[in-house]
């Protein structure tokens, strides 16, 4: 019975997780409509242009990133890995690995927050970057905050990067050796460790 119920928290999860992430797909795809509008009004574009090579390339690179994520038809699908320490077959499931790479993936959520927050992508910054002819976008805020603040960047960076991406490595790991280290259920706080 616990197991039904179980299965169907994950499935009812995951299905929230589609349906949020189709409206971000829509907000994605609206942003950049927004953006062509803007520039066409500020004359930057003329008004016969649409989405430039590198646009389309973003938005497809955007798309593909918020693509990947656990679906629920994933959720009862898995896969054989053998271990050659211990000469058995691992089962693990296809929803807990496109789970990891979608954590993986979206970072650059959190990346892109930061930096439009930061007072290199303000209107005077994109002012200043209009009369040089310059384009201040994410990777010109990034390179001027990491020249402003390079060793404290590089320490949070790698500070980050190691709890957050050892974690989901772990979490991957331990979800595939649960049948045969007996464990009988996932533990976070483990996972962590």
């Amino acid at each position: 019975m616990e197991n039904n119920s179980y299965k169907g928290i994950r499935r009812t999860i995951l299905i929230f997780n589609l349906i949020s992430t189709l409206i971000h797909l829509l907000a994605v795809a609206w942003n950049y409509y927004l953006l062509i509008n803007y520039l066409k009004i500020s004359k930057k574009m003329l008004k016969i242009d649409s989405l430039s090579s590198s646009m389309k390339l973003n938005l497809a690179f955007e798309i593909i990133l918020n693509v990947v994520m656990p679906y629920p038809f994933t959720m009862d699908y898995t896969f054989q890995e053998y271990v050659y320490i211990n000469d058995i077959y691992v089962s693990k499931r296809y929803d807990t690995i496109l789970l990891v790479l979608m954590y993986f993936f979206r970072f650059y959520h959190i990346v892109t927050l930061n930096l439009i927050v930061t007072r290199f992508m303000d209107n005077r910054a994109q002012r200043v970057c209009g009369l040089y002819g310059a384009l201040c976008g994410f990777m010109f805020a990034f390179k001027c905050w990491f020249k402003q603040n390079s060793l404290v960047l590089s320490f949070v960076i790698y500070l980050f990067v190691s709890i957050v991406f050892g974690a989901l490595f772990r979490f991957n790991g331990e979800q595939a050796h649960m049948e045969n280290s007996g464990l009988q259920e996932f533990s976070w706080s483990n996972s962590m460790w």
